[in-house]
């Protein structure tokens, strides 16, 4: 299989480049943003299918994910 564009990540990093220039801080800054939203993401959906505690214990077991 081949991937015939960059992945999101690439275009993200790219935005900021164009953005703000290469400072290792705005790259620094937009992975944590982009860990919050994934961990709000799973929180959000996994409040459909379970209780908030559940959702928690999803949110937490997906901290342990190593490669997402």
């Amino acid at each position: 299989m081949t991937v015939d564009q960059p992945p999101f990540q690439a275009w993200i990093l790219g935005g900021i480049d164009a953005a703000l220039g290469y400072h290792r801080w705005a790259v620094y800054l937009a992975s944590q943003l982009l860990v919050a939203t994934g961990f709000w993401a799973v929180w959000r959906l996994s409040l459909r299918i379970v209780p908030p505690a559940g959702a928690l214990v999803a949110v937490v077991l997906l901290e342990g994910v190593l490669f997402l």
